[in-house]
């Protein structure tokens, strides 16, 4: 009962509307990455709206699907709605989280990512939840995580923040490095195979020896987590592989 009084109070807040007759219908293809795509490319939209006189807002649930005002394929889905139109204001200003916050930002860091974190805390998020945190590496590489929420849809602010991440930082500044979270846990099994089997393989060495080169194998996985500029990873029975998807 608490959380639903809690969740009215955040639509009375956040999520009411009226008058609205424009509105762009977020949809594509069931994937993984369909509510981040949506995010990044409905955000260009929504600045250039912006730009030339108009006002949006990101709807996540407090909308209906009317019938007959969109087309989906079998495979599409709607992953949210942007409202367009000329709004009452221009928007109100909301409390948001410092650079140290979302960022791993300092003095030693490029001035260039200092401006993309800033660029990113004026995004847009589901109910200002700002749940991300943009982490440079060397190299000019930056790792952008989305955090946990109940309200959901981080994965969408995600796309949004990147966006905004890139243009306050200038693209030809640095690369997105890509954290390998699903495969981890799957290196980390063909990594306890082979560790599993350098013990058996070897036991006439130190049973000390073996577990502990065990252990370090272990460890090393789970607590690292395998940074690509790839999309996919191909396992074989002997090695692994990376490949780059466009």
């Amino acid at each position: 009962m608490a959380s639903r009084v809690l969740w009215k109070a955040l639509l009375h807040i956040y999520g009411r509307f009226s008058g609205v007759n424009s509105y762009l219908v977020m949809a594509g293809k069931k994937t993984d990455d369909l509510d981040e795509k949506v995010g990044y490319y409905g955000e260009q939209i929504v600045l250039l709206a912006q730009t030339l006189g108009l006002n949006t807002c990101w709807v996540g649930v407090s909308y209906s699907k009317i019938p007959n005002t969109y087309v989906l394929e079998e495979d599409e889905k709607i992953a949210c709605y942007i409202s367009l139109g000329y709004g009452a204001n221009q928007g109100v200003s909301h409390k948001i989280k410092s650079v140290k916050e979302v960022s791993n930002a300092s003095e030693a860091t490029p001035k260039w990512f200092l401006d993309g974190v800033n660029a990113a805390l004026l995004a847009p998020t589901a109910v200002n939840q700002q749940k991300f945190f943009f982490e440079y590496t060397t190299g000019n590489k930056v790792i952008a995580k989305r955090g946990v929420s109940l309200v959901g849809y981080t994965q969408m602010d995600l796309g949004i923040v990147k966006y905004h991440f890139e243009v306050g930082a200038g693209k030809e500044n640095f690369e997105w490095s890509v954290i390998c979270v699903g495969e981890c846990s799957v290196l980390l099994l063909v990594f306890n195979s082979i560790s599993s089997n350098y013990s058996a393989a070897n036991t006439q060495k130190s049973t000390f020896a073996a577990n502990l080169f065990h252990t370090i194998v272990i460890i090393t996985i789970s607590a690292v987590f395998v940074e690509i500029t790839s999309q996919k990873a191909i396992l074989s029975n002997k090695k692994v592989l990376f490949r780059v998807i466009l």
